[in-house]
C-alpha cells in the first residue's frame, strides 16, 4: 500500500474526528463546519487521489501458449499505438479476436475432443 494512501487516509480520519468533535461542541448553534476542516478534507482527498494514481502500474502476464513471463512495454500505461498493443497481445500467444473465437457457440467440440485425446495420448506415452 502506498504511503500517500495511508497519509491521505489519516488526514481524512483526522478531519472526520475534528468535524465530529466540532459538532458535539456546537450542537445548540446552527453554524457551518469551519474552513480548516473543509481544507483538511480537500487536502486528504487530493493526497489519496495522487497516491492512487501513482500506484497504478502495468503488471507482467503469463503467456498462454508458452510458459514465459511477458513484461509490458511501458511501466505505467499501455501504449495507445494499436500496432504495439496488438504486439503485446500477440506475445501472450493469443489473437486480438480471442474473446470471439473462444465463445461456446464458435468452438468446434469435435476438434477440441480430438486435440484432448491426442494430448492425453502424448502424456501417457
Amino acid at each position: 500500500m502506498s504511503a500517500l494512501l495511508i497519509l491521505g487516509s489519516l488526514v481524512l480520519l483526522h478531519a472526520g474526528y475534528c468535524s465530529y468533535e466540532y459538532h458535539a461542541f456546537v450542537k445548540t448553534t446552527g453554524s457551518f463546519v469551519p474552513t480548516e476542516i473543509i481544507l483538511e478534507v480537500i487536502i486528504g482527498l487530493v493526497i489519496i487521489n495522487f497516491g492512487a494514481l501513482s500506484s497504478i502500474k502495468s503488471r507482467y502476464r503469463l503467456g498462454i501458449t508458452h510458459d514465459e513471463v511477458v513484461w509490458p512495454p511501458s511501466t505505467f500505461l499501455m501504449p495507445i499505438n494499436l500496432s504495439e498493443a496488438t504486439g503485446v497481445v500477440n506475445s501472450l500467444g493469443i489473437s486480438e479476436h480471442e474473446e470471439l473465437e473462444t465463445r461456446r457457440d464458435f468452438i468446434d467440440v469435435k476438434q477440441k475432443r480430438k486435440e484432448y485425446t491426442e494430448w492425453l495420448a502424448n502424456q501417457e506415452a
